[in-house]
């Protein structure tokens, strides 16, 4: 992300909605099993956009 866009992160970006299997939280890392996105796809295409540049 560049520096000027993080600004507007939460702008353009409301959150996420998972539904999965199983979800194992240990300490600060988040293990998710069998899921899928079933809300937030403004999210996911600026996180695959931003891995991919």
């Amino acid at each position: 992300m560049k520096s000027d866009e993080h600004k507007s992160f939460v702008l353009y970006n409301n959150g996420i909605t998972i539904v999965a299997e199983d979800i194992n939280v240990v300490g600060d890392k988040m293990t998710v099993t069998d899921y899928q996105i079933v809300n937030g796809c403004q999210l996911a295409m600026f996180y695959i956009i931003t891995k991919i540049n």
